[in-house]
């Protein structure tokens, strides 16, 4: 699978900035205990299936106004996921661990 991302800086920051990638799946459905009850069938939306591109992503260019960055990825693919039921989010977030502050995401489906 190829994942291409285009991160364009609307203002200038002085802050180092991450990217992060990761591959979600939707309608997974399996047990889930819901308090006291075991519910068989529960459908399980947004789970985790992998981060793309490890735990603190990739440290991004300065954030300079008008300034694009073009990443991409190639990445295996399960089989055992459901293609239909797979999205990608991308999401730039402050890299000081004092803040890890998300400043933007974007979520789009592997097949519209």
């Amino acid at each position: 699978m190829r994942i291409q991302i285009e991160v364009e800086w609307l203002r200038t920051l002085q802050e180092v900035y991450n990217l992060q990638v990761h591959l979600l799946e939707s309608d997974i459905i399996d047990w889930q205990k819901d308090g006291t009850i075991d519910v068989q069938d529960y459908n399980h939306k947004h789970v985790l299936r992998k981060v793309v591109n490890g735990t603190y992503g990739k440290q991004l260019q300065a954030a300079v106004a008008g300034e694009t960055e073009t990443i991409e990825y190639i990445t295996s693919f399960n089989p055992l996921f459901i293609i239909e039921n797979m999205e990608i989010v991308a999401f730039v977030f402050d890299s000081d661990p004092a803040s890890y502050e998300i400043i933007q995401g974007n979520a789009a489906h592997l097949i519209e």
